[in-house]
């Protein structure tokens, strides 16, 4: 697999989207393309601990992993540097969240600017999992 690379997953409820995300990221691992690091945004992890496989194999590889809840702030913060190390990115049960509501004083939403950046994030040598 070459990176980085945008990917989408769309499927119905309950069909093993997560699953196939926390496979995909066990696999770039594995293949030692995750050095930069890897952020997952989700609100449903902590809940029935999704994730947790690839946690374990970050922590033996001495990969950067960190699972939460949708910031916006911090997205917009990883996304605009350049990236020495290739780093994943991986947003998951956030399309509720990810709103269309303009913050006061934003040039733009987040869900604009998520939009936008799945075209740029490979300049920035980031690969975006949706």
């Amino acid at each position: 697999m070459k990176t980085p690379f945008v990917g989408v997953l769309i499927s119905k409820r309950n069909s093993g989207k997560t699953r196939m995300l926390e496979k995909v990221l066990m696999y770039l691992m594995a293949k030692g393309k995750a050095a930069g690091g890897i952020r997952v945004y989700s609100q449903t992890a902590h809940v029935n601990n999704d994730y947790a496989p690839v946690r374990e194999l970050a922590t033996k590889m001495k990969v950067p992993v960190v699972i939460g809840p949708w910031d916006g702030a911090e997205f917009r913060k990883l996304a605009e540097v350049k990236h020495e190390k290739h780093m994943i990115m991986v947003l998951d049960d956030v399309v509720g969240i990810v709103t269309g509501t303009k913050k006061k004083g934003a040039e733009e939403t987040d869900s604009d600017y998520v939009a936008s950046y799945t075209t740029r994030s490979r300049h920035f040598n980031v690969s975006l999992l949706i």
